[in-house]
């Protein structure tokens, strides 16, 4: 996950695609982006909430990615149960940056992103420069929940990384990757199209401490 997330950091990828947020609130500044322009969306539907089940090494993990204006509002909770201890920790774009929120101690990261924002590889904006980089092959389609997915394989050798990906509207429902040797796979349990969706999600809570890095 903190590799596809640096992914937006090549700044090969068209940094004036990046779609804006829309009245986002973010250490008390009200970000007003009203204007839609869907020629860069990051994915092909308004609104989404996407349920995986993730193993790395071993551990399984519970991801919930939740999403608005075609991508540009994004939120990825990680839920980690290990030796009986639940962690909770959450990824949210916004305004051009990332924050990193730990749910239980209340801090948070902040980091300027460039490029598309999001927790995944930006497949629909993806350049012709950044798929021969990444080696990114297309192989046709494939069935995966009842939905139609392109079937997308990468290697990476630059990252020392590789894998296949089952892509619906932009969205990766199931990826099996190996990054530096350790194997990451996720698949999509629940796909909610099109929710209405609590503005507030996408707003850093005020009582956390945010460190900008």
């Amino acid at each position: 996950i903190s590799f596809l997330t640096s992914c937006k950091g090549d700044k090969t990828i068209d940094s004036e695609k990046q779609d804006s947020t829309e009245n986002v609130v973010v250490d008390d500044k009200k970000i007003d982006d009203s204007k839609d322009d869907n020629s860069a969306k990051k994915y092909e539907i308004k609104t989404g909430v996407i349920t995986y089940k993730s193993e790395v090494m071993g551990m399984e993990q519970k991801i919930v990615t939740t999403f608005d204006d075609y991508g540009a509002k994004e939120v990825t909770d990680v839920y980690t149960e290990f030796m009986g201890i639940t962690d909770h920790s959450r990824t949210l774009i916004a305004d051009g940056y990332s924050y990193t929120l730990n749910m239980t101690e209340k801090t948070a990261s902040k980091v300027k992103v460039y490029g598309t924002s999001g927790s995944n590889i930006d497949f629909l904006n993806m350049s012709k420069e950044m798929e021969e980089k990444m080696n990114i092959k297309r192989l046709g389609n494939e069935k995966f929940l009842g939905k139609d997915c392109e079937k997308i394989t990468m290697d990476y050798t630059e990252m020392s990384m590789n894998g296949n990906f089952l892509i619906w509207k932009g969205i990766a429902l199931k990826s099996e990757v190996e990054a530096m040797g350790m194997p990451v796979v996720m698949e999509a349990t629940e796909i909610d199209e099109n929710p209405k969706i609590d503005p507030e999600i996408f707003i850093v809570p005020e009582d956390f401490t945010v460190t900008e890095y």
